[in-house]
């Protein structure tokens, strides 16, 4: 581990501790995303969610937190992929989905636009 990712990661634990603190709520839910895909949510203690968010920042996701409806969710994304909203987050549902991605595939993108 180098000591640039060594210092993030620790910034990224402290932040996640300073939060928590003022959040004692005795479940989380992690929600996992890939790109624009929603892969998969489950139910995490309390107790586990800080090794949650350490594991997932040194698997080189992004990783933010809130609290919704008396829980803490984690969502955890690509660090290449899109800011989530949170209503996304919290419908545990893809960002974008597979019809509108297909309908618009043979659209123009902005670069190509004017050509």
């Amino acid at each position: 581990m180098t000591p640039e990712f060594a210092a993030a990661l620790d910034a990224k634990l402290q932040e996640y501790r300073a939060w928590a603190a003022s959040h004692p709520i005795a479940v989380g839910r992690l929600v996992m995303y890939e790109g624009v895909q929603f892969m998969s949510a489950i139910d995490v203690p309390h107790d586990e969610l800080e090794a949650e968010v350490e594991g997932l920042f040194c698997s080189g996701y992004r990783v933010d937190w809130t609290e919704h409806l008396d829980r803490i969710y984690l969502v955890a994304w690509e660090e290449s992929g899109p800011v989530l909203p949170w209503a996304q987050v919290y419908a545990e549902t893809d960002l974008v989905g597979i019809q509108a991605l297909l309908a618009n595939r043979d659209q123009p993108g902005p670069e190509q636009a004017g050509q």
